[in-house]
């Protein structure tokens, strides 16, 4: 009865694909999230003092470079993993990179995170926010 038991564990864990836990895709939420909340800060600093309106636009922009950055690796990042993996799902690096340059990242990465979403999904589990800010 053990046996089944420990052959039914393991099978069960093979199936929890490590390509899932990738933490690549948070560049993409962010150029995501950047979208509205640029829209939002704009519509806000003009009933804020200057400096404090200077700063949290800057700290937007040098959100959207470093996103933008990351976003552009992690294609490529992610696509290896996939393939390390043999996942269900290997995006296509160039087809996103090129996509980058011409539609610009505020519509290729959503266009990506959509199709991670439907392929193999977002696991939000291991995502601690405040260790990724500290």
């Amino acid at each position: 009865m053990t046996a089944g038991f420990d052959s039914d564990l393991k099978s069960a864990t093979r199936r929890v694909n490590p390509a899932t836990k990738s933490r690549w895709w948070v560049f993409h939420f962010a150029l995501t999230a950047y979208i509205p909340g640029i829209f939002i800060a704009l519509w806000v600093s003009p009933y804020l003092p200057e400096s404090i309106a200077d700063i949290i636009l800057f700290g937007f922009v040098m959100i959207a470079f470093v996103s933008a950055f990351g976003s552009l690796i992690g294609y490529h990042a992610e696509a290896r993993i996939m393939k390390e993996n043999n996942s269900d799902w290997v995006p296509g690096k160039w087809l996103y990179t090129i996509g980058h340059f011409l539609i610009t990242p505020f519509v290729a990465a959503p266009i990506y995170l959509i199709d991670r979403w439907l392929a193999i999904g977002l696991d939000w589990s291991h995502l601690k926010l405040w260790e990724m800010v500290v």
